[in-house]
């Protein structure tokens, strides 16, 4: 067995000292990923390095790790453009995140990437937390957020992610900067499922109806979110996402009438009629000189009968009897 030792200083051939990682495929052929100096191809059979030029897309110099994505692709995690796609035969970068993932949020720095057992994409961030990616090849791929939270004890450990791995259980062991590892057992976890669903912003959950696959959950300050379980889609009402106005930001009850229609029983804004088919929102407020308004503006029980019509539980102002059609 003969040693070679390939130096910057003595062959001048990587133009780098600093190799990150290396990856063979198919063909055989080896690509290296240098903190510094990008990506290179390595020849074998003359024993040089071709240095890969970016076309069309601006490509960070400062590669981490290189994994692949099926026998074609390969996927760059690096600092300075994020999760990076490169195809073997056009040797073409393209942006994975945003381009097949349709990420809106900037991540810049990847650090580790890892395909399971079952097939799923984990993508390791600086800052950003770990990405699990179900159905990374497919056209509806479904993406969980993991991030450090300081009020849950069995949150991610820390947001830097330097190392995946999955075990012969299918549990996802992942390596954090100063946080030590974090283990998430694939088999036995229940799911945590955050109020603006991606976990970025997550609010206080004051009220929780579901409705076929259709999940409401009514927040503390930040209106209404509607999770469609079957989908994977949100809806966001609240003042920074719906133009049309849910009227209350503070849902305290959310219930449904035989007609299809939602109320929701809000903090200090009355009662508010939602209608599905529609998306628009009725409000029910107090009047000083209406005797047949709502009592009082804050809403905590709603409950219909068999005739159809409400009964309002608020705080402050009683029991109400509301009648739909009149509207009294």
């Amino acid at each position: 067995m003969k040693l070679y030792h390939f130096c910057n200083s003595k062959f001048s051939v990587t133009k780098s000292n600093s190799i990150t990682s290396i990856y063979e495929d198919e063909n055989r052929n080896l690509w290296i990923g240098t903190f510094g100096n990008g990506l290179f191809l390595f020849d074998r059979a003359e024993k040089k390095f071709n240095q890969i030029k970016s076309e069309g897309i601006q490509v960070s110099d400062f590669i981490n790790v290189i994994s692949p994505l099926d026998p074609d692709r390969i996927l760059i995690g690096t600092s300075g453009s994020g999760l990076l796609l490169f195809d073997l035969a056009t040797q073409k970068f393209s942006d994975f995140l945003k381009e097949n993932l349709a990420f809106k949020q900037e991540i810049n720095i990847v650090r580790a990437i890892k395909i399971d057992s079952k097939n799923n994409l984990w993508i390791g961030t600086d800052g950003n937390g770990l990405f699990e990616v179900e159905y990374p090849n497919g056209k509806h791929p479904v993406i969980h957020n993991y991030l450090y939270n300081s009020q849950l004890e069995t949150s991610l450990s820390g947001n830097a992610i330097y190392n995946i791995m999955d075990d012969n259980d299918s549990n996802i062991w992942i390596g954090t900067a100063w946080n030590g590892i974090s283990v998430l057992d694939k088999k036995n976890r229940s799911e945590l499922l955050f109020s603006d669903i991606v976990g970025l912003n997550p609010s206080p959950v004051l009220s929780i109806y579901k409705s076929n696959n259709e999940l409401y959950l009514g927040l503390d300050g930040e209106g209404l979110t509607v999770f469609n379980t079957a989908s994977n889609k949100v809806k966001y009402y609240n003042e920074k996402h719906h133009n049309t106005g849910i009227k209350g930001n503070y849902i305290q009850k959310i219930t449904e009438t035989q007609d299809g229609l939602l109320w929701l029983g809000t903090f200090k804004n009355g009662l508010v009629k939602f209608n599905r088919k529609t998306d628009q929102f009725v409000q029910y407020k107090h009047k000083f000189e209406n005797k047949s308004s709502i009592s009082y503006d804050d809403v905590r029980d709603i409950i219909e009968d068999k005739d159809h019509n409400l009964w309002i539980a608020t705080w402050g102002g009683g029991l109400n009897y509301f009648n739909p059609t009149t509207e009294k």
